[in-house]
């Protein structure tokens, strides 16, 4: 859907997933795999890097933003499914650049009420979406997940939110 619209993507694995190697650390070193991929991705001569973005989903979803509240090179947030045990966290809390959360109305480990109150405590620009009818995993919703996060970027790049 991104490359579709003219956005240069990067999708990976973490370590210790798939083919890459070492072993699962708890989100510390997997921050380094984050960092790791935006340097590769923004080291490609055809990247714009003034349009990086930053989206994950699940674990990926706080350990990317967790890397991005540090990098002030990632223009634009995304988390999708963000876990429950991320919103006590302030990590996120006086952060002015664009965000977007996008959750199932029905997931256990994100719940809408609770991201909710967590969305509308940080910083604008801030915006929720709700997949209403889906659970953590979207199933047979991913393309519409991947058309909500698709159709804000290119929104929220040319500065029309």
């Amino acid at each position: 859907e991104m490359s579709a619209r003219g956005w240069a993507a990067l999708r990976f694995n973490f370590r210790g997933k798939g083919r890459s190697e070492g072993s699962f650390d708890g989100g510390r070193g997997e921050l380094d795999d984050v960092a790791g991929a935006i340097d590769y991705l923004c080291a490609q001569e055809d990247v714009e890097s003034d349009r990086l973005a930053v989206a994950g989903y699940s674990f990926g979803a706080g350990v990317g933003l967790r890397h991005a509240a540090q990098d002030s090179q990632v223009r634009f947030l995304v988390g999708i499914a963000l876990p429950q045990d991320h919103y006590d966290d302030p990590f996120l809390d006086a952060d002015t650049r664009p965000k977007l959360f996008v959750v199932g109305g029905r997931d256990p480990w994100a719940p809408r009420d609770e991201l909710q109150a967590y969305v509308e405590r940080l910083q604008t620009p801030k915006f929720l979406n709700v997949v209403e009818g889906s659970d953590h995993f979207f199933g047979g919703r991913e393309g519409e997940v991947a058309a909500i996060v698709a159709n804000w970027l290119a929104e929220v790049s040319l500065g029309a939110l």
